[in-house]
C-alpha cells in the first residue's frame, strides 16, 4: 500500500481522539477498530478510499492509515493503483470453512473426480491465498501417495504448479507484489525478472509444471480456470509422486488437466451469465 506507507507519519503513535463518538461510530479498542473497518466492506460497498473510511468511522487519520497498512501487510485488504481499497486474499482462508460448499467448489467437484479417475492421480482445486495457493478441494485415489496438502491449506511459495498458474494468469500489475511478498521463499537466483519470464512462458503455454521445484518427491501439472474477463479464477492440478512423475509423465497428463480446467471455465462463465441475465430480465413483453 504505497500511498499509505508514504503518508504514514506516526506508525507507532497511539490512538488520536477524533472527538465525541457518535452513534454507529467505530469502537475504541484496537482490535475492534480494525474489525469495524473490515466490516464496512460489503457487497453493496466493496471499495473504499482512506478518506472515505476516515469520514465513515470518525477515527483519526493516522489511526485509519495505521490499521489499513497493517491489514494490507497481513493480506486482509489490498489497494489498487488508484488508491481504492478492497478485501484481500487472506479473507479466503477465514471464509473457507463457511464457503467449502461454494458454487465454485460444487462446480469443480465433478471435474476433479473425472480427472482423478482418468489419470489415477490426485486432483486439486486451488485459488490464490495470502502466501501461495489455497487448496479448496482435493480428490485422492487408491494409489499409494497422499499429497502434502488438504482442503483449506495454503501451500506457501511461488514454485508450485498451482501458484505459477495463479500468478501467470493474473493481471501483470500484481506480479511484482506477489514476488516481493514471497521472495524469501523463492529459490536462490530467481529474481523478479526471472520469475516474470517464467510466468510469461506459463501464460503462453497455458500450463505449468512443478518437477520437484516446490518439494522433493512431489510433482504437479496445473492449468487455469478462467473467468469471463480472461483472468484466472482458480487452478486445477494433478499432484503426482516423483517416482511416477518426471517431465515426460507430467506432459502426458497436461492435456487432461487443461481440458478439465477449460470445461470448468465454461461452466462457471455460463452459470454466471445465467445469473446475471436472471437478475436483469430486460424490457417486459406486456
Amino acid at each position: 500500500m504505497t500511498d499509505i506507507a508514504n503518508t504514514l507519519t506516526a506508525s507507532n503513535a497511539g490512538y488520536e481522539p477524533a472527538g465525541p463518538q457518535s452513534e454507529g461510530a467505530a469502537p475504541l479498542g484496537t482490535l475492534e477498530r480494525g474489525l469495524y473497518l473490515l466490516g464496512l466492506f460489503t457487497t453493496e460497498r466493496p471499495s473504499w478510499t482512506l478518506r472515505e473510511l476516515r469520514e465513515e468511522s470518525q477515527l483519526a487519520k493516522a489511526t485509519v492509515r495505521r490499521l489499513m497498512l497493517t491489514l494490507e501487510r497481513l493480506g486482509w485488504v489490498e489497494q489498487d493503483a488508484a488508491g481504492n481499497l478492497t478485501l484481500g486474499p487472506r479473507m479466503l482462508q477465514s471464509l473457507f470453512a463457511k464457503t467449502s460448499a461454494s458454487v465454485l467448489v460444487s462446480e469443480a467437484r465433478p471435474y476433479l473426480e473425472q480427472l482423478a479417475q482418468a489419470t489415477t492421480e490426485s486432483a486439486l482445486l486451488s485459488v490464490w491465498g495470502h502466501e501461495g495457493a489455497l487448496s479448496l478441494d482435493l480428490v485422492t485415489t487408491q494409489r499409494h501417495f497422499q499429497p502434502f496438502t488438504s482442503a483449506g491449506m495454503v501451500v506457501r511459495g511461488l514454485m508450485t504448479a498451482d501458484a505459477q498458474v495463479l500468478v501467470a494468469f493474473a493481471p501483470e500489475v500484481v506480479w511484482d507484489a506477489r514476488y516481493a511478498s514471497l521472495s524469501h521463499a523463492t529459490p536462490h537466483g530467481l529474481d523478479v525478472n526471472s520469475m516474470r519470464k517464467k510466468w510469461r512462458a506459463v501464460r503462453d503455454a497455458g500450463i505449468a509444471f512443478d518437477n520437484e521445484e516446490w518439494k522433493p518427491g512431489v510433482c504437479a501439472v496445473a492449468a487455469p480456470v478462467l473467468a469471463a474477463d480472461g483472468f484466472v479464477l482458480a487452478s486445477i492440478s494433478l499432484v503426482i509422486p516423483s517416482e511416477r512423475g518426471g517431465q515426460q509423465e507430467l506432459e502426458r497428463h497436461a492435456g487432461a488437466v487443461r481440458e478439465a480446467a477449460a470445461a470448468l471455465s465454461r461452466v462457471h462463465i455460463e452459470r454466471s451469465h445465467s445469473l446475471t441475465t436472471a437478475q436483469d430480465p430486460g424490457e417486459s413483453l406486456a
